[in-house]
């Protein structure tokens, strides 16, 4: 997976801002070029496609799909932020998760009609909760990581005042008041002015475009086949270079931390597995000695509020440096990891897309947990089949995922699947052990053997209680 990558990368993605216009806006300021192709109604079908999911980039011979990995990857290979520390890509990788937050209360508003009083309301304080947050880790003045430009975090401000879907759309139904956020707005602002951004503002057909009009496409392109798509201006194939372009490496990226190596790194999260053990298993494999894990008291609540949620777990201190959200955390400690220095951006790519798919897996098993159990017989094995059969087909009968001697996050992802008590272990209880996935997934089930063999994983794996520990009241 190391091998070059001359060609440029290619976006798979429609013609609305939703969650393709971060990759498109980090290309603009980050110096990269980018190919995009609207996929079509059958996107689904493609051959270089993964989950059947929006958007996929191709690169390196490879399909990326999720957002979130996407971004991450570009945000590797752009030249401008080649030098960035750790502490500011993990920065930049926590306002982008609270920005996917944002986008899940709002893309339903987005779509609907008619909304009820109390939907209104409960969006507007799903709303505060985040933006607030938002607000408050907010410089006054210049860029969020303190650079002459803006980055990943900046970028994330500039979408959430701006761009049209889902956000402007949804936020324009319930007249959310943006006056509230003069920080966030006035980041938004600068960045919008910044250099590389403004070109692409100026020329971009999606920051800012309403999803009806690609919805009018989309229907003449059914009506009368595909010639009409590809003539269709909104949607052929389109280039972004960015006005800032430089020359793009496919080697490790220069990955720096701003805070001693001597100092601890203390994750709080609760006694089971969640949304902590993924990160616990990249610090074991990883070889990250300084990695402490406490579990939060029944006060956990006031150690989130100085990071931004009044509940937000897991949380982590590294010296001065604060962070919260699971995925965010889990990159952090990856790109800090001794045994993963040396991992190419595609490399990381592809363990970021298995960590997306991680969450995607808790989240859709966690609803019956946690939730309402019934109905999980039937909803449970369709949730896991969605996302362990494209996993299955990415598995290689021997070695590991990545191609190394050693397992990187992505082996650890599967791991956590088969040996996490919660959520995963209770979910499969729900249907009543009618799942079988270890005959199902025959690499998937090779793959965890091996990793549960490997050194620093053996070690923890003997000494852990949080992997079979039952619910302890949040994930």
């Amino acid at each position: 997976m190391a091998g070059g990558h001359d060609m440029v990368p290619e976006l798979m993605y429609f013609l609305s801002a939703a969650r393709g216009e971060h990759s498109r806006l980090l290309v603009a300021a980050g110096g990269l070029e980018l190919t995009e192709t609207c996929p079509g109604s059958s996107f689904k079908r493609q051959p270089w496609q993964v989950f059947g999911s929006m958007p996929v980039l191709l690169h390196g011979g490879t399909s990326i799909a999720h957002s979130g990995a996407i971004e991450k990857y570009l945000g590797w290979l752009a030249p401008k932020f080649s030098n960035l520390t750790i502490q500011q890509r993990a920065t930049d990788h926590m306002y982008a998760k609270m920005k996917e937050d944002v986008m899940q209360v709002l893309a339903d508003i987005a779509l609907g009609k008619k909304l009820q009083k109390e939907q209104i309301t409960t969006a507007r304080e799903a709303l505060d909760d985040i933006l607030t947050a938002l607000e408050d880790l907010t410089p006054d003045t210049g860029f969020i990581n303190g650079l002459d430009f803006p980055t990943g975090a900046d970028l994330i401000c500039l979408e959430i005042c701006e761009s049209r879907v889902p956000i402007g759309i949804a936020t324009q139904k319930i007249e959310y008041d943006f006056s509230k956020l003069k920080k966030l707005r006035a980041v938004a602002i600068r960045t919008r002015e910044a250099p590389g951004v403004r070109e692409y503002l100026d020329s971009s057909t999606s920051f800012r475009r309403d999803r009806l009009v690609s919805g009018i496409c989309t229907f003449f392109r059914q009506l009368f086949g595909r010639r009409l798509w590809i003539e269709c201006g909104c949607c052929k194939s389109r280039r972004h270079k960015s006005a800032l372009a430089e020359p793009v490496s496919s080697a490790a990226a220069n990955l720096v931390s701003s805070v001693p190596d001597s100092e601890v790194i203390q994750m709080s999260y609760f006694p089971h597995a969640g949304r902590g053990e993924l990160s616990r298993l990249i610090a074991a494999a990883g070889g990250l000695d300084q990695f402490r894990d406490g579990f939060p008291g029944p006060d956990y609540g006031c150690y989130g509020t100085k990071l931004g949620f009044r509940s937000e777990q897991p949380t982590l201190k590294h010296g001065d440096f604060r962070m919260f959200q699971s995925m965010a955390i889990e990159s952090y400690l990856a790109m800090l990891s001794p045994k993963f220095k040396n991992l190419t951006p595609l490399q990381r790519a592809v363990d970021e897309m298995f960590a997306c798919t991680h969450e995607d897996l808790i989240e859709g098993c966690a609803k019956y947990v946690v939730g309402d159990p019934r109905g999980a017989g039937d909803a449970i094995p369709k949730h896991l089949d969605k996302f362990l059969i494209p996993l299955e087909k990415r598995v290689p009968s021997s070695g590991f995922i990545n191609g190394l001697s050693y397992p990187t996050v992505a082996d650890l992802v599967l791991l956590s699947f088969s040996e996490a008590i919660m959520p995963f272990g209770i979910a499969l209880e729900l249907t009543g052990g009618t799942y079988e996935w270890h005959s199902k997934f025959p690499n998937i089930k090779a793959n965890v053997e091996r990793t549960k063999s490997a050194p620093g994983v053996k070690e923890y794996l003997e000494q852990t209680s949080t992997m079979s520990s039952q619910y302890h009241g949040w994930i």
